[in-house]
């Protein structure tokens, strides 16, 4: 049934077969293995996706080992932004590696303050932090997280800054030294 899969291309069938398959674990595998832009990986994503999202296909227990298991990082943003229990969003995030826009996104459209929390946690990019600032008015404590990263991040600048500018002041100074010649002044 496996190599049936890999090797089918007709999208609508492979729609109508994979809820069939009871071994969720290979389907999983299959997934991992397959991750190229093919029928087979887009009708695995979609199928897998249902599964997950929906409460009553499958318990929570099995849900959270079957989501543990994939691998891409579309289908787990999307499992984030979906998925109804909040420990299965907050494991699946934990896993995520993803860019900023990403955390971004989930930092301001996530539907679930503790996930929102989590992820502008992961945010870095002063850039990024003002938009955060900017744009999530509806949740106060992502928005004052990221107000104090940014402060910690433009605090550090400033200290960076006056340290170079010391640093150049030093080097300068002794250069002045250097080029008085009197050996006394050393000291």
């Amino acid at each position: 049934f496996l190599n049936w899969l890999q090797q089918e291309e007709d999208q609508q069938l492979l729609s109508q077969v994979l809820p069939r398959f009871t071994n969720l674990q290979k389907l999983v595998e299959l997934f991992n293995q397959n991750q190229s832009n093919t029928d087979l990986s887009q009708a695995l994503s979609q199928h897998l996706e249902f599964l997950l999202v929906n409460e009553a296909q499958l318990s929570s227990e099995e849900r959270q080992a079957l989501a543990l298991q994939i691998n891409d990082p579309m289908l787990m943003l999307n499992l984030v932004q979906q998925c109804k229990p909040q420990e299965l969003r907050l494991a699946l995030l934990a896993k995520l590696d993803c860019n900023e826009e990403d955390w971004l996104n989930i930092a301001l459209s996530n539907n679930l303050a503790k996930v929102r929390q989590v992820a502008a946690e992961k945010i870095t990019s002063e850039a990024a932090l003002e938009r955060l600032v900017k744009e999530a008015q509806g949740d106060k404590r992502v928005q004052r997280m990221a107000r104090d990263k940014l402060n910690v991040y433009r605090a550090k600048q400033q200290a960076e800054t006056a340290t170079a500018q010391q640093r150049q002041q030093l080097v300068e100074q002794l250069q002045k030294l250097v080029s008085i010649g009197d050996e006394t002044l050393y000291e």
